[in-house]
C-alpha cells in the first residue's frame, strides 16, 4: 500500500478565491457535512441589495441553509450579513425551517464572542474550510469541519411562546400533517389513563403536544403536504438509539443537535401497521422517560 503525504496549506496560499469555494460547494453540497443537501440558488439577490452566496436545502426535510463564505478570518460585519440574509429568507418563506451557515478559513475567538450575544436565539452553524496539498503532486483537497453546531431559535423550555393556532388553521394548510399527527397521538395515548393522555398543541411552526394544559413537546410535527409524516423526537443521540432505529428499520432522516431531535420518517401505509404503532409507542416512552428525568 502506497503512503500519501498531505500538507496543510492556507486557502489563500493556493490562490483560491471565494467564488471557487462557492462553486465547489454548489457542485458538491454534501461536502460541507450537513447531510445530502441540494442547491436551490447561487448568488441569491436580497432586498437589501446584497447577494446570498448559497441557498441549500435538505430534500427530505425541506430545511433550508443560508450559506455565506469568507476567506481568512471571520469578522463581525460578515457575521451580521450572514444573520441578516438568514433573517430575510426565513421571513420570506416561514413555512420552512431555516439555518444560517458561515464558512470561513479561520473561525476566531472574536467570532465566538459575537455569537455569544445571540446564544439561544439564532440557529447558526460555523464551518472551517482547510486545504491540504498532496506533497508529491500538485493536487489539493478541501476539508470542511463543523466548529459550531446549530443553536436553537427557541429553547425547548421556551416553546410555549410560539404563536398559537388551532386545528382549523392546520387543516386548511397541512391536512395530511394534521391527519398523521392525530394517528400518532392515538398510538401514544393507547392504554393511558385519562389523566395521562396527551393532546395536540397547535402553533404556527409545528404541531406539538401538551398534557394537562402544559406544553410537553416530546414529539413535534412540521407542516408538510406529502403522503408521509416526519416526527421530531426530542431525545439525546446515542449509539444505542441509533442501533435500535436501524434494527427496527425506521427511516432516520437526520439528528438535529441544536434541538436534540431525531427526525424520523413514516409513510402513510406504515402508520396503519400494528408493528409500526408498537415501535412508535416504544420510542415515545423512551423519550418520555428521558424528559421526566
Amino acid at each position: 500500500m502506497n503512503e500519501v503525504r498531505f500538507k496543510k496549506v492556507s486557502v489563500s496560499e493556493l490562490n483560491l478565491r471565494e467564488d471557487y469555494i462557492q462553486k465547489y460547494i454548489a457542485d458538491n453540497p454534501s461536502s460541507i457535512g450537513l447531510g445530502n443537501l441540494e442547491l436551490i440558488e447561487k448568488e441569491r439577490a436580497q432586498p437589501s441589495g446584497g447577494r446570498l452566496d448559497l441557498l441549500l436545502k435538505n430534500p427530505d426535510t425541506n430545511k433550508r441553509y443560508e450559506v455565506e463564505i469568507q476567506l481568512n478570518e471571520t469578522d463581525p460585519s460578515h457575521i451580521i450579513r450572514t444573520l441578516e440574509y438568514w433573517d430575510i429568507e426565513r421571513k420570506r418563506y416561514p413555512q420552512y425551517e431555516h439555518c444560517a451557515v458561515i464558512i470561513a478559513e479561520d473561525i476566531t475567538n472574536r467570532f465566538f464572542n459575537v455569537i455569544s450575544l445571540f446564544n439561544g436565539f439564532i440557529p447558526l452553524i460555523a464551518i472551517q474550510v482547510n486545504a491540504y496539498r498532496i506533497v508529491e503532486e500538485e493536487k489539493f483537497g478541501l476539508i470542511f469541519t463543523r466548529i459550531l453546531d446549530q443553536s436553537s431559535i427557541v429553547s425547548f423550555a421556551e416553546e410555549t411562546k410560539q404563536e398559537q393556532k388551532d386545528e382549523k388553521w392546520w387543516s386548511s394548510l397541512y391536512p395530511n400533517t394534521l391527519k398523521y399527527a392525530k394517528k400518532v397521538l392515538d398510538i401514544i395515548n393507547a392504554e393511558n389513563d385519562e389523566n395521562e393522555k396527551y393532546e395536540l398543541n397547535y402553533v404556527k411552526s409545528y404541531i406539538g403536544l401538551k398534557k394537562n394544559n402544559r406544553v410537553n413537546n416530546i414529539f413535534t410535527f412540521s407542516g408538510r403536504k406529502d403522503a408521509f409524516v416526519v416526527i421530531n423526537v426530542h431525545l439525546s443521540e446515542t449509539t444505542e438509539m441509533d442501533d435500535y432505529l436501524k434494527d427496527k428499520e425506521i427511516t432516520t432522516l437526520s439528528y438535529d443537535a441544536g434541538f436534540h431531535n431525531y427526525r424520523l420518517k413514516f409513510m402513510e401505509d406504515e402508520l396503519c401497521k400494528e408493528e409500526t404503532g408498537r415501535v412508535i409507542k416504544e420510542i415515545f416512552e423512551i423519550a418520555e422517560r428521558e424528559y421526566n428525568e
